[in-house]
């Protein structure tokens, strides 16, 4: 069931933007989309290029911007969700949850190719969205790009570098307040969610057997200055969760943020690919 948040979001994000709206029941929620270009036309395109968000992001309440802007370009639709945990119960925001919903909305649209767009956290659980959907529906998701990546690793680093992080560990503490130099407030985490993370960082398995390399076009941005999303974080993510070491990975004189004509950049290349 779609939550009344939701459908607030949902509303307004229709009458802002266009597109088509629909929701995926997960049981206990519901994930809500937004598809533009041809499927928001109500035609099928081959391709779609899928936004997964950073951590406390709602994509549908801000324009499509230039990820959308080059889907359009390249003839694919543009996806964008949220993950509804963030707006009806944060407790439940788990690592494995996030990927769930992401998975989900996969594999229910009817593209025959999807291409991975993300920043930040959402560059960050990629290779374990891929791996997911590739267990339902192998080689769904032909290519990847993402920025500033911050992946599991990187997440566990900075929680340990939190000032409660020893309390929490010895029982002292059930939650741990993490500040972050790249969000614009402290977030609150718990052991759940702290397990989420640490069972993320794990080389994930896709169905009974080892997880197929990723052939595909993947490609990474980097700021060479970012506090958490570490250029050696997104290598060692490649290369353990992907399963390649041809991955393209570029690294900016930057810190955690990126230009928008950067983002379109690396955007297109990876769509020339497909």
């Amino acid at each position: 069931m779609v939550s009344v948040k939701a459908l607030g979001v949902r509303l307004y994000s229709q009458l802002r933007f266009g597109g088509v709206n629909t929701a995926i029941s997960l049981g206990d929620r519901a994930v809500v989309s937004q598809s533009f270009n041809a499927l928001g036309a109500n035609r099928n395109a081959d391709t779609a290029v899928v936004l997964l968000p950073a951590f406390t992001s709602i994509p549908n309440i801000v324009p499509p911007g230039v990820v959308g802007q080059v889907a359009r370009e390249k003839g694919a639709d543009f996806v964008r969700f949220f993950h509804p945990d963030l707006l009806d119960n944060a407790k439940n925001v788990t690592y494995d949850r996030m990927v769930q919903d992401a998975t989900a909305l996969i594999n229910n649209l009817p593209h025959k190719k999807i291409v991975l767009a993300g920043s930040s956290f959402g560059a960050g659980m990629m290779p374990l969205v891929r791996n997911a959907v590739d267990a339902e529906t192998p080689g769904k998701i032909v290519g990847m790009f993402g920025w500033m990546s911050v992946p599991p690793a990187a997440l566990l680093d900075l929680f340990k570098k939190q000032d409660g992080w020893e309390d929490m560990q010895s029982g002292k503490s059930a939650t741990l307040t993490v500040v972050s130099p790249t969000m614009p407030k402290p977030f609150i985490m718990s052991q759940r969610q702290l397990e989420s993370v640490k069972a993320s960082t794990q080389v994930p398995q896709a169905g009974k057997g080892v997880v197929m390399p990723f052939n595909g076009p993947a490609l990474f941005f980097s700021g060479a200055n970012d506090p958490v999303g570490k250029p050696e974080y997104t290598r060692e993510m490649a290369y353990m969760q992907l399963g390649v070491t041809n991955y393209s990975h570029e690294v900016l004189e930057c810190g955690h943020r990126i230009q928008p004509e950067q983002i379109a950049r690396g955007l297109r290349k990876v769509l020339a690919q497909i």
